[in-house]
């Protein structure tokens, strides 16, 4: 499952190797700030379900038979039930 992300400011969705890197430019720093493509907005992004179509915020996890997967609460136990059959 691809893990997407969501920009909290301007709802521009992509995944993790979509956002922006950048180093902060305090001297001896090594902390890296997470930057929205889009708007340019740091470190205001949410996990976004991995189920096709759904942009609801994951809230839930749990592994599947295709691997862990990351999904809103709706999509939790639905899934959840249909593994069990």
């Amino acid at each position: 499952m691809k893990i997407r992300w969501m920009c909290e400011e301007c709802e521009w969705v992509g995944l993790h190797s979509d956002i922006d890197r950048v180093h902060d430019p305090k001297p001896g720093s090594d902390v890296e700030w997470s930057i929205c493509p889009n708007c340019r907005a740091a470190e205001r992004f949410i996990n976004l379900c991995d189920e096709p179509g759904c942009n609801g915020k994951a809230t839930c996890g749990w592994l599947s038979a295709e691997g862990y997967r990351r999904t809103c609460g709706p999509h939790y136990k639905p899934a959840l039930e249909h593994t069990n059959d």
